[in-house]
C-alpha cells in the first residue's frame, strides 16, 4: 500500500471509515501565551494547544503549525488572531496557505486589533497541507493577550 510522503501514513483519499457514519469532526487550537511575539513575514503561526481533536484524519506539528489534511476533502477553517501592530505597515494582513497557494487573506486596515478569517477549502490532493500565515509584508507583533489565536478545521459526515 502506498504511503504519503508527508505525513508516512496510508492515504485515504475516497475511502470511508466508520467515523463516516454521520457528525461533525476535526481540529481546534489555540496559541496561549508565548515568549516570542513577533512573527515575520510569510511564517506560519505554531498554535501551542489542541483544544480538541476529533478527526485523525487531520494531523498537526506543533513546531511548525503545519496541519496535513490527509483525505480529498472539504473543510472548513476558522481563525482568529490579535495583533498589535506592525513595523512598517499601517495595516495587517493573514491568510490561509494551503499547498503553498494562498486562500481567504483577511486585512485588519489598522495595526492593533483582532483579524479572524473563514474559508471553505476543498483540497483536491491526499495530504494537502495547511497554514496560518503572516501574509502582511512585513514583521508583526502578537498581542499579549490570552489566547493570543485560534484556528479550527472542521469536516461534517452525512
Amino acid at each position: 500500500m502506498n504511503k504519503c510522503s508527508v505525513c508516512q501514513t496510508k492515504a485515504l483519499c475516497q475511502t470511508r471509515c466508520y467515523r463516516y457514519e454521520g457528525g461533525l469532526f476535526g481540529i481546534q487550537t489555540t496559541l496561549n501565551k508565548t515568549s516570542q511575539l513577533i512573527l515575520e513575514d510569510r511564517k506560519s503561526i505554531a498554535f501551542n494547544e489542541i483544544v480538541s481533536h476529533t478527526d485523525w484524519d487531520i494531523k498537526y506539528c506543533k513546531e511548525s503549525g503545519l496541519f496535513t489534511l490527509i483525505e480529498c476533502d472539504t473543510y472548513l477553517v476558522n481563525w482568529s488572531i490579535a495583533v498589535a501592530g506592525s513595523q512598517f505597515k499601517p495595516y495587517i494582513r493573514f491568510a490561509l496557505l494551503v499547498n503553498d497557494k494562498i486562500f481567504g487573506p483577511s486585512t485588519l486596515p489598522v495595526s492593533v486589533g483582532l483579524l479572524s478569517g473563514s474559508s471553505l477549502i476543498r483540497t483536491t490532493k491526499p495530504c494537502s497541507t495547511l497554514a496560518l500565515i503572516n501574509d502582511t509584508g512585513d514583521l508583526v507583533q502578537l498581542a499579549d493577550v490570552e489566547p493570543i489565536a485560534n484556528l479550527t478545521i472542521s469536516k461534517t459526515y452525512i
